[in-house]
């Protein structure tokens, strides 16, 4: 599942003084859909920055809606002034927004804030990592990466994950090898994963994944990049051998209280690998992307794909926004016929970025 949260977040510094108590802190949270899409308690994340000796301790904070009512949140601090106060604290929470409407709340002391109500719920086994959100359940294996793991909707509401509720068996992360090989998270991984409950609190949680797979094998077919000879573009003219190689990944999966969607962020890099400038050498078409894949720890890649493994219980809708804040709007249903989705990243550009 795909969510895209079109919310833009500023913040306003206003300090109340009052002669018989200490300063109270407030700070307006402007929050803005420019998707033209309604929002009912969605999620809304962003760093704000306090006012010097505002707050000592997140655990004061509350966020308040327009009437004064507080609304499901969470605080995580990020920094601290040398003087012990507060410069920078996370807040999530849940926003009720008109579509391309905005809505203002604000963020104050005087907590602790209320407990919420019906919280996200994470349980950190032996085996895997298993996250509720209300309406979903995940189970996040440690032994292998499958995507999102093995997922339920409470589809009855009765508050429990039957069977026949599970809509995810798993998934992968794979990589296309330059080598003509495909491998997988699942069944080529080259060190034992990390999994870890990262963010732990009652509207919002983060489920961390570390690991290492195979992206290369020296068994594999050799690959080739063009060279440019001073006339002509020689197609085949830079030949390199294939070695044993692994890619690292970071994958973030987070859990909001009360939806039944993921985001999911993928990060993969070179292990230990060697990085060059413009100046090094020459640059010659691939040449230049060829002497830095032979350095000691880079390896090269064909295509990366993270694959879900979902059952719907319907026809499958999508919409995508992008453009200009949301300008540009695609949105349909899947055929029966179609036997999944994908979105794929490519390029306007030329060779070289391509490479």
């Amino acid at each position: 599942m795909m969510k895209i949260l079109a919310y833009v977040i500023t913040a306003a510094l206003m300090m109340n003084l009052s002669a018989a108590s200490a300063p109270a802190m407030e700070v307006a949270l402007k929050v803005q859909d420019t998707a033209g899409v309604a929002r009912t308690k969605d999620p809304c994340r962003s760093g704000i920055p306090l006012v010097p000796g505002a707050v000592k301790d997140v655990s004061v904070l509350r966020v308040l809606d327009d009437k004064g009512a507080e609304v499901p949140a969470q605080f995580r601090l990020i920094n601290r002034r040398l003087a012990g106060d507060v410069e920078w604290v996370s807040v999530a929470f849940l926003a009720d927004v008109a579509a391309n409407g905005t809505a203002v709340y604000r963020l104050a002391d005087g907590g602790p804030a209320k407990a919420v109500e019906k919280p996200v719920k994470t349980d950190d086994a032996a085996d895997a990592v298993t996250v509720i959100s209300g309406p979903m359940k995940l189970s996040v294996p440690k032994k292998g990466f499958a995507g999102l793991g093995e997922v339920w909707l409470d589809r009855d509401g009765d508050g429990k994950f039957a069977g026949d509720e599970k809509v995810s068996k798993g998934g992968a992360l794979v990589v296309k090898g330059m080598d003509g090989k495909v491998y997988t998270s699942v069944a080529d991984l080259s060190s034992p994963l990390a999994v870890a409950i990262e963010e732990n609190g009652p509207v919002h949680a983060v489920v961390r994944i570390d690991g290492e797979m195979k992206a290369q094998s020296a068994g594999g077919k050799g690959h080739t990049y063009p060279k440019w000879d001073g006339k002509e573009s020689i197609p085949d003219g830079v030949k390199i051998d294939n070695k044993d190689c692994s890619l690292g990944f970071t994958v973030r999966l987070h859990v909001w209280k009360d939806q039944s969607w993921v985001r999911a962020f993928v990060t993969l890099r070179n292990l230990n690998g060697q990085t060059g400038d413009w100046t090094d050498a020459r640059v010659q078409f691939g040449e230049y992307y060829s002497q830095s894949a032979m350095q000691p720890g880079n390896v090269l890649v064909d295509a990366i794909n993270f694959d879900l493994d979902l059952e719907s219980a319907g026809p499958l809708k999508y919409r995508i926004a992008g453009g200009i804040e949301g300008s540009e709007v695609h949105e349909g249903t899947l055929a029966a016929k179609d036997d999944g989705a994908a979105v794929y990243q490519d390029s306007s550009a030329g060779w070289m970025w391509q490479a």
